[in-house]
């Protein structure tokens, strides 16, 4: 395909492009913003008429086991080194904790920044306290 064009920038400054689009998708991203409705105004406004936009949210209900995971690994204050989050994820993958073993299913859990992302650098769970 030809006609397809991939943009990755900051929500905000996408009018700045000067483009429209005929499908807009923002997984993961509108929930983390300041004002998510100001995120939201810009995507709406860069679609095409009869455009269509793909948004995709966390839901909290669904994903409980990734909130304790990440409070439990947060209590430990685990420097968050490559080798400390290859070994929290061995860990985790030998554990026999359904919670543990849910994580497994995700792909997100089986590449070292995805795991990153879905473990250790939630704004709402640190991975460690700059607090001694």
């Amino acid at each position: 395909m030809t006609n397809i064009e991939f943009c990755q920038a900051d929500i905000l400054q996408l009018s700045e492009l000067g483009e429209r689009f005929d499908i807009v998708e923002s997984v993961g991203v509108l929930h983390h913003m300041g004002d998510p409705m100001a995120g939201w105004r810009v995507l709406t406004n860069l679609l095409k008429p009869n455009g269509l936009i793909k948004v995709g949210l966390y839901s909290e209900l669904a994903r409980r086991h990734i909130t304790k995971v990440r409070e439990d690994l947060a209590s430990l204050r685990l420097p968050p080194s490559e080798a400390e989050i290859r070994q929290a994820r061995q860990s985790l993958a030998m554990s026999s904790d359904r919670q543990h073993q849910l994580l497994t299913e995700s792909v997100d859990f089986y590449n070292l920044s995805t795991v990153r992302d879905l473990l250790f650098s939630h704004a709402r769970t640190p991975l460690y306290s700059s607090k001694n």
